[in-house]
């Protein structure tokens, strides 16, 4: 865990689009693109803690704070309360979703699933040199557990790698906006103990070619048997 006081690094988020200058005043069809801004913008803080669980949200204040009007807040707001990131309480306020164990639990369990198909469904098109790269992915992560933030991005760079070589685009773009909501539970919550060790048993079936002790490992290191 990082030390008393420290400042943890940023999480790499992929699956946020690069942040669009939209210019006032540029019809419905950029209003539009605005509101996915802002979304991705909030979406963000949450995930990063800077709007920890349980915590309000001042609509009127963050459209001040982002020069935009309150209604592509609104519009993302509504957006972030369909994916279970906030509740919206109109005319009252916008609270960030607290994690309750069971939303804990779901969580890793997905997790553990949608990364074992991953690796089952990568399995057969990874060359020599892709072996070896998933292999550096892996030890990456084993060994950032203790870091939140460096922990979670090791697994999305190893998770991310193998779904580009899954052959499947379903399973490239399956979460859409609720990646934001898996990100902020596993950055909150962490990981199964367990999880170094279940690396490594990755690791061995990759050297090993067994794509079933693979899937397995993959599921293991969130706790999914």
């Amino acid at each position: 865990m990082a030390t008393s006081g420290s400042t943890p690094p940023r999480l790499e988020i992929p699956a946020a689009p690069p942040r669009p200058q939209v210019p006032p005043g540029h019809g419905r069809r950029d209003a539009g693109r605005l509101a996915d801004e802002v979304f991705h913008d909030i979406a963000s803080r949450i995930v990063h803690g800077d709007y920890p669980p349980g915590s309000r949200i001042n609509d009127r204040a963050l459209a001040i704070e982002l020069g935009v009007s309150r209604t592509p807040v609104r519009e993302a707001m509504l957006r972030l309360e369909r994916i279970g990131l906030v509740a919206v309480h109109p005319s009252r306020f916008t609270m960030v979703t607290e994690i309750t164990e069971e939303m804990a639990r779901s969580t890793w369990e997905f997790s553990g699933l949608y990364a074992g198909n991953i690796v089952r469904l990568a399995f057969p098109h990874l060359s020599q040199e892709a072996r070896a790269h998933a292999l550096t992915l892996i030890e990456a992560a084993a060994t950032t557990v203790d870091s939140p933030t460096e922990w979670l991005s090791a697994h999305i760079a190893l998770f991310s790698f193998l779904a580009e070589r899954s052959g499947n685009e379903l399973y490239r773009t399956l979460l859409g906006d609720s990646w934001y909501l898996v990100l902020r539970n596993l950055i909150h919550v962490g990981i199964p103990d367990g999880a170094t060790a279940s690396f490594r048993a990755l690791a061995r079936a990759i050297i090993a070619e067994d794509r079933e002790a693979a899937e397995r490992a993959a599921r293991r290191v969130f706790g999914v048997d």
